[in-house]
């Protein structure tokens, strides 16, 4: 057992105050109440989860004319507070439960519009180097939490990440993208197969469009992409940049 772990055990056999409110809460660092007050995202296009209505189209028209490279993004949450402050917490400070009212929520929401369910669930891997100085991947844990609710197979040896990228926090969407080039490689596995790939928040997709265009390069079928967060820039148009 590592040394994340062993702090998350300790903290979970302490009183827990809810993030928010600050009254008292129950295996979670926030309250029930508070939990449904979560900003969850609604009326949003089905491929980039920015906001988005038609009576006509699921599909925002940026996604039209230059659709991602995966079929159907779902995202739980705008990434504001306290969702960002749930996540910091979970990320930085390995406080696992602080991520579970949003894994929870992810998999009511993947569940509701199910027709078909994914072969498998891939979290998004981290370098082995970054892995190894944070202690976990979050991802992973992400998935691991879904797995647990949804029973789907979760994999970690359909891909793996062969480039150590520098952190994306605080990068442009141009650098980003340039940072991700040739970043992962996919298992030929992958061919035929229905994919969710699972990640802690959504920026401006630039991981997840390397990550897929690689899936999708070793053959999958259909790809889904499964986050608790989502950025929206305020005043900003759905679709991808």
């Amino acid at each position: 057992m590592n040394l994340n772990r062993i702090v998350h055990a300790l903290r979970r056999s302490l009183p827990r105050q809810c993030i928010v409110c600050k009254m008292s809460s129950v295996n979670s660092n926030i309250c029930a109440t508070c939990e449904q007050a979560l900003p969850h995202l609604t009326d949003v296009c089905q491929l980039c989860a920015l906001p988005f209505y038609s009576a006509y189209s699921p599909i925002c028209g940026p996604c039209l004319l230059n659709p991602p490279p995966w079929q159907r993004l779902d995202s739980l949450c705008e990434y504001v507070a306290p969702v960002d402050s749930l996540i910091h917490a979970f990320k930085y400070h390995a406080d696992f439960t602080s991520v579970t009212p949003l894994t929870r929520g992810l998999a009511a929401r993947v569940t509701a519009h199910r027709q078909r369910w994914p072969d498998a669930m891939i979290p998004v891997p981290l370098h082995q180097w970054r892995h190894w100085r944070r202690g976990f991947n979050q991802a992973l844990e992400i998935t691991r939490q879904l797995h647990q609710i949804l029973h789907i197979p979760l994999r970690t040896d359909l891909c793996r990440r062969i480039k150590n990228t520098v952190t994306q926090t605080g990068l442009e969407h141009s650098r980003r993208k340039a940072n991700m080039r040739n970043a992962f490689v996919a298992h030929a596995e992958c061919a035929g197969q229905h994919l969710a790939v699972v990640d802690d928040v959504l920026t401006t997709g630039a991981t997840l469009r390397a990550l897929c265009g690689e899936l999708n390069a070793a053959g999958a079928a259909t790809l889904e992409v499964w986050t608790c967060a989502r950025v929206v820039r305020l005043g900003a148009p759905a679709g991808f940049r």
